[in-house]
């Protein structure tokens, strides 16, 4: 007895997707379909490859790949890492300083740097490290952008307090700083070409606080002497590569 006659082929319609997802491309072949692979609640880029010290492992509040520290990023002052985060985010940090000679814990309401706009963010925010670099800050917002190799910068500071004393320098050169300011707000900016910068800045402040050392911000080989001064209502500072 002949059996029913074969159903006819109908063509699937492409504007309903692939219903074997990513694993779509193997259909035919006899392989079995690929699971999507997550990728965190913020896909980009990844995070891009920095001058310094080694990287925190640990990923920030929340759990994502994506807010971790940059790869090779330095962590010496509570300025670099706000840099060296890729992505604000809740943060709650403590730990060893990239340099391994100081130790730090801190925590904020958003904390890190967008690694697509190169925007900054330190919002409620309070701080401290002891070691070769001795600091404490606390402050209601610091806002900026930078770009990504960190050489060019500018920034606003509102309602922010901080004492230091130490060898790391915010500029990430190597020396001596010291000092203790209280802000009310105020802005700063830095231009930096080949190795040679320029830092100017303005603020309702009282304090005062400066930094000398050595750094090589543009990975020539060649050392940069970094000098900068911040008193009461003015910021002013340079940095210059040697010549020879």
């Amino acid at each position: 007895m002949a059996g029913p006659p074969p159903l006819p082929l109908i063509p699937y319609p492409s504007w309903l997707g692939n219903p074997l997802g990513q694993g779509g491309q193997n259909a035919g072949s006899g392989a079995q379909p690929t699971a999507a692979t997550p990728t965190g609640p913020a896909a980009g880029p990844g995070p891009t490859p920095d001058a310094g010290g080694p990287a925190s492992t640990v990923p920030a509040a929340g759990g994502s790949e994506y807010f971790m520290y940059r790869q090779g990023a330095a962590t010496d002052t509570n300025n670099q890492r706000t840099s060296a985060r890729s992505g604000p985010a809740p943060y709650a940090d403590a730990g060893v300083t990239s340099s391994g000679d100081s130790v730090f814990a801190g925590a904020a309401a958003i904390k890190g740097r967008d690694p697509n706009t190169g925007i900054e963010a330190e919002i409620f925010t309070i701080s401290g490290q002891v070691g070769l670099q001795n600091e404490f800050q606390v402050g209601m917002a610091r806002m900026g952008a930078s770009s990504d190799d960190g050489r060019q910068s500018i920034g606003m500071d509102v309602f922010t307090a901080r004492a230091m004393v130490g060898i790391h320098n915010p500029d990430g050169s190597v020396g001596l700083n010291a000092g203790a300011m209280a802000t009310a707000i105020g802005i700063e900016g830095t231009a930096n070409y080949s190795g040679n910068s320029i830092t100017g800045g303005l603020s309702f402040s009282a304090g005062a606080e400066g930094h000398v050392g050595i750094r090589d911000s543009d990975g020539d080989g060649s050392s940069e002497l970094s000098v900068r001064v911040s008193v009461m209502f003015f910021t002013i500072g340079f940095a210059i590569e040697n010549p020879f």
